[in-house]
C-alpha cells in the first residue's frame, strides 16, 4: 500500500498534471508521461501488479471489511479516477464494466499497444521512402517534418543523423552533388541547416536554369519513316495527282511491270514495289536525321528551353491551361482550395499556376497547370479579353483575326475534332508582341515614388530588424526598351537637303512619352522572372519573401548589375528626399534638408525659431496686411483664407512606429461639421485597408483590430447606428462602406477628446505647451538640439 507521506500530492492536483488524454495515436506519448508520475506519487504498484490487494476480511470468518482493504480500495478508485479523467472518448470505450485500476490499465495495453507500434514501423516506412518528386524543396522538408514531428508524438523521436541521411536521400538526381558534399561533411550537418541549404541550391538551380542556355538530348529515330505530317509513305498520296498502290499494275513513267520473270525493284524509300529510290517522288520529302545531327544539335544550343506542344482553342475554358508546368516561366505552387471541373462532373486538381511567354515581351497570365490533363488549353474568352483578337470557327479551319486592324493574324486547322494552334504561329506571335497596350500616353502618370509603402517598409524594418539597401540605376530613362515603331526626324547634320527621311528608334529616349511606361515595364518583367511577386495595392513595390538574409540580398544586386547600369549606395541612407539613420534604437527619419531648401527659398533661412510655428486665434483676410510685390513665391506654399472646403486629415501608427498621414482639403464643400468629419473617417478607412493589404504583401499578418480613434460624437454614433436618416443622405456611400468595415470587425472606434487629439498639429494653431507634447506624442527629436 502506498505510504503518506509529505510528497503526495492531493488528488485534484493530479489531474491537472496529465496534459495529453489517450487517443489510439499516442499510448506510448501517453504512458511515458504517466509512468513518472505514478512513479512519485508511489501509485505505480496499482497498476503493475507489484501491489498485491490485502484480504477483503481478516480474519477469514469476519463479516466486516478490513481496515487495509478500505484504505487500498479508496487509494485505487482515486487511481480509477485518474486514468479514466486522462482518457478520450475513444479509450474510455474500451475500458466500460472494469472496476480497479489494474484492468483498467491492462486493457489499455492491450487495446493501444499494437496501434502505436504500427504507427510508429508505417511512419518510418514513410520516411525512408519518401521522394521529393517535383515538389519545392520547402514543400518536401516540410511533409519530411510532419512525419518526423507525428513519430516524436508517440514517444518515438528520430535522430537526428538518421534525419539527414533519409532527407537527402529523397531528393533527387539533381542534388546528387549537394548530397554527395553534405555527407562527406565531418560532422553531419544539424537538419534544419540542412534545409536552408537544400533551398538555398534549388535557388541557385532555378537562376541557372533560368537564364542560360540548356541543351538538348537526342535519341535515335524510328525506322518506319514517315513523312513530315506523320503519314507513313506507302498510305501517302503523291502531291502530283498520282498514286502508288501493291500491286504490279501501277503505272510508272510509262513502264509496266507484270508478274513474271524478274522481281520488279523495290524503293528504299517509301517501300513500294515498281522503281528505284533515284525516280522516287518522295525522296525529298524524308532525310535521315543522322545526316543533320550536328546541325540540329548546334540550332538545340541556341534554345532556351524545349519546343513545347501545341495548343488546342477551347471556348469552354475559362483559362489557359497546360500538363506540363517546365514550359512556364515562372510558375508558383497553388496552395488554393479550386479545381476545374470537367464535362463529366469530377473535379481535377491544380498544382501550379504561373505565367507563359512565346515571346519575351508578352505574358499569358494565370496559366494553370492540371496534370491530369493530356493537352495544352487555350481559352478563347481569356485570349479575346487579353488581347484584341477575336476566333472565327468553321468546319475544317478557323481564323484569328486582329479587332482593331481587321487583319488575319493566325489559322489553323482541324485534327480529329479539335482545332490546334501549332506552337510557332509567326503570325499569331508577332500580333501577341505589339498587343495591344494603346491607352493614351497623353493620359499616362505613373508618380515615380509613393511614401506610404517607404514608411511602411522603414517601419517593418525597424520592428523585424530588416536589413535596408539601396541602388542607383544610371539613365534609368534609357533602358526601356519599345514595343512598337517610333520614328524621328534625324539630328542635324545626318541629312540631305530636300529629302525627308527619318530614324527609327529602338531605345527610349528622354523625350519621349513613352520613357518611363517602357524602363518600367522592362524592369518589372526582370523582377518577375527573377521570383518576385507584384503587389496589387501598389504596382511599383515588388516582394519576394526568402528571410532577413544578405546573400539573397548580394544575388540580386549581382543580377540587376548584369542587366542595367547600376551602382550599389550601400546601406539606405537618402531617398526620394527623405534622410535616414539608423541606431539601436531604431530608424530615425529627416527633411532637414528639403526644409532649409523651402526656408532658402521663402529668404527666411537666416530667421530665429519660434518655439510653435503659427499664431492661436490669428484670422487673416484678404484685405490685411501689405500688398505683395510678387505674390507667385507665396501661392504654392500657402491655401486660400476663404475657403469653405473643409480638411481631412488622419495620423496611422503601427505600433509606436509613424506609417502615414496626410492633410489635404475636401472635394466637395459640406453642409455640416459632422459630414466633414463623416468623409474624413471613410478617407481614414480607405487608407487603412489600403495598408493592411499592403501588410500582407509584405507577408506581415495583422490579425487584431485596427483601433480608430476619432474626436467627433455623432460621426460615431452615426456608424453605429445602422438606420439612414435625412442628415446622411449626401454621405450614403461613406455610411455603407465605414460600417461595413465596423461590423466585420476589421474597425474599434474610440471616442477621443479634442485636447488629446494628434492630428490637430496638422490643421490647427496650437499653443506651445500642446504643440510640443504632440510633437512627443508624434516621436519626433531634434537630433541637432543641445544636450
Amino acid at each position: 500500500m502506498a505510504s503518506e507521506s509529505s510528497h503526495l500530492l492531493p488528488f485534484n492536483t493530479l489531474i491537472h498534471m496529465i496534459t495529453i488524454k489517450l487517443s489510439s495515436s499516442n499510448y506510448l506519448l501517453w504512458k511515458s508521461q504517466l509512468l513518472p508520475l505514478l512513479e512519485s506519487q508511489d501509485l505505480l504498484g496499482y497498476v503493475d501488479g507489484t501491489l498485491v490487494p490485502p484480504p477483503r476480511f481478516e480474519p477469514a470468518t469476519s463479516t466486516t471489511l478490513s481496515t487495509k482493504y478500505l484504505a487500498w480500495k479508496a487509494a485505487d478508485q482515486r487511481l480509477l479516477c485518474l486514468l479514466l479523467s486522462s482518457l478520450t472518448e475513444e479509450a474510455i470505450a474500451a475500458v466500460v464494466g472494469l472496476s480497479t485500476a489494474r484492468e483498467v490499465w491492462l486493457a489499455l495495453e492491450n487495446t493501444f499497444s499494437h496501434h502505436s507500434k504500427a504507427r510508429e514501423l508505417r511512419l518510418k516506412d514513410d520516411l525512408q521512402l519518401m521522394k521529393r518528386g517535383t515538389k519545392p524543396v520547402a514543400e518536401y522538408a516540410r511533409t519530411f517534418k510532419t512525419l518526423c514531428d507525428q513519430l516524436h508524438a508517440i514517444g518515438r523521436p528520430v535522430e537526428d543523423t538518421n534525419k539527414v541521411h533519409w532527407f537527402l536521400r529523397g531528393l533527387d538526381t539533381d542534388f546528387s552533388s549537394f548530397s554527395t558534399a553534405q555527407m562527406a561533411l565531418t560532422p553531419l550537418p544539424y537538419f534544419a541547416d540542412l534545409v536552408s541549404k537544400a533551398e538555398s541550391f534549388e535557388l541557385f538551380q532555378r537562376s541557372i536554369e533560368s537564364f542560360e542556355p540548356t541543351t538538348t538530348a537526342f535519341t535515335t529515330t524510328n525506322r518506319s519513316r514517315t513523312t513530315s505530317h506523320g503519314t507513313p509513305f506507302a498510305f501517302r498520296s503523291n502531291q502530283r495527282g498520282r498514286s502508288h498502290s501493291h500491286n504490279n499494275n501501277s503505272s510508272n513513267r510509262g513502264r509496266t511491270y507484270s508478274g513474271h520473270g524478274r522481281r520488279p525493284p523495290r524503293c528504299q524509300i517509301c517501300r513500294i514495289e515498281g522503281h528505284y529510290a533515284d525516280r522516287c517522288n518522295q525522296r525529298y520529302a524524308w532525310t535521315d536525321s543522322s545526316a543533320h545531327l550536328a546541325e540540329a544539335f548546334n540550332t538545340s544550343c541556341s534554345l532556351s528551353r524545349p519546343k513545347a506542344a501545341n495548343w488546342f482553342l477551347d471556348t469552354g475554358a475559362s483559362a489557359h491551361m497546360t500538363t506540363d508546368p517546365s514550359i512556364l516561366d515562372q510558375s508558383k505552387n497553388y496552395m488554393g482550395k479550386d479545381s476545374v471541373i470537367v464535362g463529366n462532373g469530377a473535379s481535377l486538381p491544380i498544382t501550379h499556376t504561373g505565367t507563359l511567354s512565346p515571346v519575351p515581351n508578352i505574358h499569358l497570365l494565370d496559366v494553370l497547370v492540371v496534370p491530369h490533363f493530356t493537352k495544352n488549353l487555350l481559352s478563347i474568352s481569356k485570349l479575346t479579353s487579353d488581347f484584341p483578337l477575336s476566333v472565327t470557327f468553321t468546319n475544317n479551319l478557323f481564323t484569328v483575326q486582329n479587332r482593331q486592324t481587321g487583319r488575319v493574324v493566325a489559322t489553323g486547322k482541324r485534327d480529329g475534332g479539335l482545332y490546334v494552334l501549332e506552337r510557332g504561329n509567326s503570325a499569331f506571335i508577332s500580333v501577341l508582341k505589339n498587343k495591344s497596350l494603346r491607352a493614351s500616353y497623353d493620359l499616362w502618370h505613373a508618380r515615380l515614388e509613393n511614401s506610404h509603402h517607404l514608411l511602411m517598409c522603414g517601419g517593418l524594418a525597424n520592428i523585424l530588424n530588416w536589413h535596408l539597401h539601396q541602388l542607383n540605376v544610371n539613365n534609368v530613362f534609357l533602358h526601356g526598351d519599345l514595343d512598337e515603331e517610333v520614328y524621328m526626324t534625324l539630328p542635324l547634320g545626318y541629312g540631305r537637303k530636300g529629302e525627308s527621311r527619318v530614324c527609327r528608334l529602338l531605345k527610349s529616349l528622354y523625350g519621349l512619352k513613352q520613357a518611363s511606361h517602357n524602363w518600367y515595364s522592362k524592369l518589372s518583367f526582370v523582377l518577375l522572372l527573377t521570383g518576385y511577386s507584384q503587389s496589387d495595392v501598389d504596382h511599383s513595390l515588388f516582394t519576394w519573401t526568402q528571410g532577413n538574409d544578405l546573400t539573397i540580398i548580394t544575388d540580386l544586386k549581382t543580377f540587376l548589375a548584369d542587366r542595367f547600369k547600376l551602382k550599389d549606395l550601400g546601406t539606405l541612407k537618402y531617398f526620394l528626399g527623405l534622410e535616414m539613420a539608423r541606431s539601436p534604437f531604431g530608424i530615425f527619419l529627416s527633411q532637414r534638408k528639403y526644409a532649409l531648401d523651402i526656408l532658402a527659398d521663402s529668404g527666411t533661412l537666416g530667421s530665429r525659431p519660434t518655439s510653435f510655428p503659427m499664431k492661436q486665434h490669428l484670422k487673416l483676410t484678404p484685405e490685411d496686411g501689405v500688398l505683395l510685390s510678387d505674390p507667385s513665391p507665396y501661392r504654392r506654399l500657402a491655401s486660400s483664407p476663404t475657403t469653405r472646403h473643409s480638411t481631412t486629415s488622419f495620423f496611422i501608427t503601427l505600433g509606436t512606429n509613424p506609417l502615414s498621414w496626410r492633410t489635404k482639403k475636401q472635394t466637395v464643400v459640406s453642409r455640416s461639421s459632422t459630414k466633414a468629419k463623416y468623409c474624413a473617417m471613410a478617407t481614414t478607412t480607405c487608407a487603412l485597408v489600403w495598408l493592411k493589404t499592403l501588410l500582407s504583401d509584405l507577408m506581415v499578418l495583422h490579425p487584431k483590430h485596427i483601433i480608430f480613434y476619432c474626436d467627433n460624437q455623432v460621426a460615431l454614433h452615426i456608424t453605429h447606428n445602422s438606420v439612414f436618416h435625412e442628415h446622411t443622405k449626401h454621405i450614403e456611400i461613406d455610411c455603407h462602406y465605414v460600417r461595413e468595415k465596423f461590423r466585420f470587425g476589421l474597425l474599434i472606434l474610440i471616442h477621443i477628446s479634442m485636447q488629446h487629439q494628434i492630428v490637430d498639429i496638422f490643421t490647427k494653431a496650437l499653443g506651445k505647451d500642446l504643440f510640443h507634447h504632440f510633437v512627443c506624442k508624434l516621436g519626433i527629436t531634434d537630433l541637432h538640439a543641445p544636450t
